[in-house]
């Protein structure tokens, strides 16, 4: 007899520690996963303040936890986009700032295989990876869908916004996305091609 309610208070005992966990249904289930449309929420606001590493961080969490949600995959685009656009900003920079200094003054000449090298080297390395990266994010969203952006402030030059297309993003946008990412990513691979 005492065998048998020993065994009914150690029931009971663990029916109490569940129940008092706060929205969890079972002992095992007593971590909360994070809403998925706050973590939409948080990457667009993280969008708008031109944080595109922690956006895209966040948006690879909406995919881990809902993959056939757009929203995920194109708010890693739309982060990746940033990044693509500063490296491109920087490499014009970069290359006006280098053929200046060879090309300054008069004479110079057979400098530029060594920054066509140079070019290749920075496409190889960084710009194409994320271009696939960008185009692979581009060919996951599927199906009609409505993203709102407040802001999206894409290019950045000394301090001052360029280009902001905050707005609403629908499929239409997407496919005119698939185009342009495309067409970077063919252009990096004939830059590529060149000796």
């Amino acid at each position: 007899m005492k065998q048998g309610w020993a065994f009914v208070c150690a029931v009971a005992l663990i029916l109490a520690s569940c129940a008092s966990s706060v929205g969890a249904t079972t002992c095992e289930t007593q971590t909360e996963k994070p809403d998925v449309s706050d973590l939409v929420a948080q990457g667009k606001l993280l969008l708008g303040q031109r944080k595109p590493d922690q956006a895209w961080d966040v948006f690879s969490r909406v995919v881990e936890l809902r993959n056939d949600l757009p929203d995920g995959h194109l708010g890693m685009y739309l982060a990746d986009e940033i990044v693509f656009t500063d490296m491109l900003r920087d490499l014009i920079e970069y290359y006006i700032a280098m053929f200046n200094d060879l090309f300054g003054s008069r004479g110079a000449k057979g400098h530029g295989k060594v920054a066509g090298s140079i070019i290749q080297e920075m496409i190889e390395e960084y710009y194409r990876p994320l271009l696939v990266e960008m185009t692979d994010e581009l060919d996951e969203i599927e199906g009609e869908f409505s993203f709102y952006l407040p802001s999206y402030p894409l290019l950045v030059y000394h301090r001052r916004l360029v280009c902001d297309l905050g707005g609403e993003w629908d499929q239409s946008d997407v496919l005119i996305m698939r185009g342009a990412a495309r067409w970077w990513l063919g252009l990096a691979d004939l830059l590529l091609s060149y000796d």
